[in-house]
């Protein structure tokens, strides 16, 4: 049983074009939208190393493409969200208006962009540390939190006496999704 090869590779003469063509294209994005819109999609379907055929091309990017701007959009925004109202605590009251809020997305945006182009190594050894921190700021609130109310252990939480359906539908919603 052979793999099929999903990645077919190119000539270097073909590389330098495909990425000659994909700069103009990210340029016309901001040059005119519209037709960079639909160089971009061009550029989607015919410059990725993936797929033996521009159909398969094409599915495999507009998913990627799907995924990457959901994902991207939801992070940006809440690390743009955090990250300034961390440095207005700092007393740093520059990126609180929404000039100020967009080249901060921007600063953090040019940040996530180097770290991935960078290495696939510095990138997971930054998010694994980025992880165990916000692990031991969430347990170190916990504990605060427990030990300032008083109630480390609370029995009656262990029965269901005052429970409700829909208590019980948000308790359940909040622990897959939490």
């Amino acid at each position: 049983m052979t793999i099929p090869v999903l990645v077919t590779p190119r000539p270097r003469g073909q590389r330098v074009g495909l990425g000659i063509a994909a700069a103009i294209a990210i340029a016309l994005l901001w040059l005119l939208p519209p037709i960079g819109f639909v160089a971009c999609a061009v550029m989607l379907v015919i410059a990725p190393p993936w797929g033996r055929s521009l159909t398969e091309r094409g599915f495999i990017s507009l998913l990627l493409a799907l995924g990457v701007i959901a994902i991207a959009s939801g992070s940006l925004a809440g690390a743009g969200f955090f990250a300034s109202a961390f440095l207005e605590g700092l007393g740093a009251n520059l990126f609180q208006p929404m000039v100020g809020q967009i080249v901060l997305d921007a600063i953090l945006l040019a940040i996530a962009v180097y770290l991935t182009i960078s290495g696939v190594r510095i990138a997971a050894r930054v998010s694994a540390t980025l992880e165990v921190l916000s692990i031991i700021v969430i347990v170190i609130v916990l504990i605060i939190v427990l030990v300032s109310s008083g109630n480390v252990f609370d029995t009656a939480q262990l029965t269901l006496t005052g429970a409700t359906f829909d208590g019980m539908v948000f308790a359940v919603v909040l622990a897959i999704l939490g």
